[in-house]
């Protein structure tokens, strides 16, 4: 698609199967998936988590399909928790919601605290 240009900002959400408390450091996990968007072609402006759910504000390039993206950062990131010695699944599915682009803060305070609150990245 070389004329497509398009800045779709999604928020995706994705639980450990039946909401287990399986991701021994969201932190850590955050900052692996940072990896794996920029090996995708994917932006990651804003991860984080819990032990048993993770939250990402991605924008995929028009050319890759939404869950193409998501399976490959679901895919990457179990086969790295089992490498890592933990016994992983991920729920089946996820959730997707579009977020208007002017929503994103701005701020550098704001993105602070959202660093804070847990990993905050700007890769491509």
């Amino acid at each position: 698609m070389p004329h497509a240009h398009a800045w779709v900002l999604v928020h995706c959400i994705f639980s450990t199967k039946e909401r287990a408390n399986l991701i021994p450091d969201p932190v850590e996990l955050c900052r692996y998936l940072t990896g794996v968007v920029r090996a995708k072609n994917v932006t990651l402006l804003a991860a984080g988590g819990t032990a048993n759910h993770i939250h990402l504000l991605i924008h995929v390039p028009p050319a890759i399909p939404l869950a193409k993206a998501i399976q490959e950062l679901k895919g990457n990131s179990s086969r790295w928790l089992r490498q890592c010695g933990v016994r992983f699944e991920w729920q089946q599915g996820y959730g997707a919601f579009s977020v208007r682009s002017r929503r994103w803060p701005t701020t550098s305070r704001t993105k602070r605290s959202i660093t804070a609150s847990g990993v905050s990245s700007r890769s491509s």
